[in-house]
């Protein structure tokens, strides 16, 4: 509750385009805590330790997300109707898997592989114009029929990019983009190496604090041993590879559906990448 967005609070009013609550001044930007949000989750993770070659951890998560508010520079649509805001929200990702283990193979050779599997996530998709006059373009489309004249199809849906009084609004975040996935791997081998010190014993005469019960303290000899002082190193080579299939993995998509480059991603993550790597402990 009490999630922050944007509003303009001198938006024109709805019934007089050419009206302000504040004449003299233009657009005011505020923020305001009327925000929600409502999350359900269901969760079930396996572990296992077979060996000391051979542990996993894996598990499934179906979650469903709703907000009316995804940061607080989200905007509405209508500064003065709230009511088609609440829908997907920009976390929504319904299915996500992940898998890691650990596996010790011949040589003394480590193996380490990450697996994350999920569905796409939501994008909202705007008209790319100012309808209402708020100065904020965050007008989103009607549903539509493909024989409306001024209908756009989509692979989406149909929609109108004008709506008029009294047209069903798309709710917010009404795309989605394509599943996410990530294998990354570890390998590695590790080599230890050291020596130890003999022990010295060194024998010698003096006073013994150490006597029989009834017997006075006397001179006698005396025994003590150096301990060994052993030192271990290891020198690790490895291997991390991520993004391994190099998969294409999109974000933040172009959700304007009057722009030529709607429903294209603006952007991509990062490409296979392996590190090398060597390191040393003493």
């Amino acid at each position: 509750m009490h999630l922050l967005r944007t509003r303009n609070a001198n938006a024109p009013l709805p019934d007089s385009p050419n009206l302000r609550p504040q004449p003299a001044q233009g657009p005011i930007l505020e923020y305001e805590s009327a925000g929600r949000s409502q999350r359900h989750e269901f969760v079930v993770a396996l572990q296992g330790d077979l060996s000391n070659k051979l542990s996993f951890y894996s598990s499934y998560r179906l979650a469903f997300a709703h907000s009316d508010t995804d940061s607080p520079n989200t905007a509405p649509a209508n500064s003065y109707d709230l009511s088609t805001e609440f829908g997907r929200a920009e976390t929504d990702q319904r299915h996500q898997f992940y898998f890691e283990a650990y596996v010790g193979l011949p040589w003394g050779l480590q193996l380490s592989p990450n697996i994350y599997i999920a569905s796409g996530g939501p994008f909202n998709i705007t008209t790319g114009n100012d309808d209402n006059a708020d100065t904020l373009f965050t007008d989103r489309p009607a549903f539509a029929n493909a024989s409306d004249p001024r209908a756009i199809i989509t692979r989406f849906g149909v929609f109108n990019p004008h709506p008029q009084s009294g047209d069903m609004i798309i709710p917010r975040n009404f795309g989605r983009g394509p599943g996410e996935v990530s294998v990354d791997l570890n390998l590695s081998k590790t080599f230890t190496f050291g020596a130890s010190s003999n022990g010295t014993v060194e024998e010698g005469k003096g006073e013994s604090s150490v006597r029989a019960p009834g017997q006075s303290s006397g001179h006698g000899s005396f025994r003590f041993a150096r301990g060994l002082r052993d030192r271990h190193y290891s020198l690790t080579f490895s291997m991390d590879a991520y993004n391994l299939l190099n998969h294409t993995n999109f974000g933040e998509f172009n959700g304007v559906i009057t722009s030529p480059l709607f429903g294209r991603a603006n952007r991509a993550d990062k490409p296979r990448r392996i590190n090398l790597g060597v390191r040393f402990v003493f």
